[in-house]
């Protein structure tokens, strides 16, 4: 397992991480509390610790994530792909069909992020007309 721990982070080398294996990528920030609680989640998910043993051989164990419920494969690698994303300065663009959940998604990446003590605001973008889109977004100043 590799964290990759950096005090100049960017996008790209998140993701560069990412794409070469790392487990996760933090900012150094000083909050020792969330690196013990990554390294927590590493060791688990190697099955250094007991728990990690018990998650391998019943998945089930593990349903539910930020109020996202689900015991198979594939939402286990949602749960930890949103763990990995969460403290990157990347945006992140969720992509799919209305009702998949992913304004869920967004706001479990916010609660896993150094930003969770910020507001969260889910915007529904399909529902506002184009010519009004950026002003809502940005604000508007007359003239």
């Amino acid at each position: 397992m590799v964290i990759l721990i950096t005090a100049y982070a960017s996008g790209e080398t998140a993701v560069n991480a990412m794409k070469e294996g790392a487990y996760d990528y933090v900012e150094k920030s000083g909050n020792v509390d969330e690196l013990k609680q990554i390294v927590r989640q590493a060791l688990l998910k190697q099955g250094s610790l007991g728990e990690g043993q018990a998650l391998k051989e019943n998945p089930a164990a593990q349903t539910s994530f930020c109020g996202m419920i689900g015991t198979s494969r594939e939402m286990a690698k949602v749960f930890a792909t949103i763990r990995k994303v969460a403290n990157t300065p990347a945006n992140i663009l969720i992509l799919g069909e209305s009702g998949t959940g992913k304004e869920l998604v967004a706001r479990a990446i916010h609660e896993n992020s150094s930003r969770a003590s910020m507001p969260f605001m889910a915007i529904n973008s399909g529902g506002i007309p184009e010519n009004l889109l950026e002003s809502e977004l940005f604000g508007y100043k007359a003239g």
